[in-house]
């Protein structure tokens, strides 16, 4: 019988699906997380409208406050970058009620609006996703999340240890393209 396993990140040429859409593929095994951040492999969604990611996160059997923390990064890139270029943006989120703002200077020429009254100003920010603290060495979580890739080619994710950092827990992250 054919194996039939994906194929792992480090032996997928750069630039091509990493499984046939529905499958998990492993983007990052049995990472030891550190206090600096640590990417994932680069994942093509160039040709599929969602990424289900999965993670599964196992505390330090020493430690009582492991917590992991996240970013993930997409590109429209003509070729995939690497995690680092200057390509990638975070996932990001507008605040959800807008604070009143005065708007000053001129408006643009041919712009038919004024700058009063106040116009409504949400602010943008970057997103950052972490787990609760755990509570025992033993505690695992396993969690997933869908990431919208409808306008986007390329995602990676990177993640980093945060509470304790002496005592180190472990992350794999899974993806499935989805249609």
């Amino acid at each position: 019988m054919a194996n039939t396993a994906p194929t792992p990140p480090e032996d997928r040429p750069r630039g091509t699906p990493m499984a046939a859409k529905g499958d998990n593929a492993d983007i990052r095994e049995s990472l030891i997380l550190t206090a600096n951040y640590v990417a994932s492999e680069v994942v093509d969604a160039s040709h599929c409208g969602s990424v289900a990611l999965q993670f599964f996160y196992n505390a330090d059997g020493s430690s009582t406050q492991n917590q992991m923390k996240f970013l993930v990064f997409v590109s429209n890139a003509a070729s995939e970058p690497v995690p680092g270029d200057d390509q990638w943006s975070a996932l990001s989120q507008l605040d959800a009620t807008p604070a009143d703002a005065v708007l000053t200077d001129a408006m643009p020429a041919g712009v038919d609006v004024t700058i009063t009254p106040a116009w409504g100003e949400r602010v943008i920010r970057q997103s950052s996703y972490s787990t609760i603290a755990m509570t025992t060495g033993v505690d695992k979580q396993r969690f997933s999340m869908i990431v919208d890739v409808r306008r986007w080619k390329f995602l990676y994710v990177s993640a980093k240890e945060e509470g304790d950092t002496t005592n180190l827990g472990v992350l794999r992250i899974a993806a499935a393209l989805q249609t």
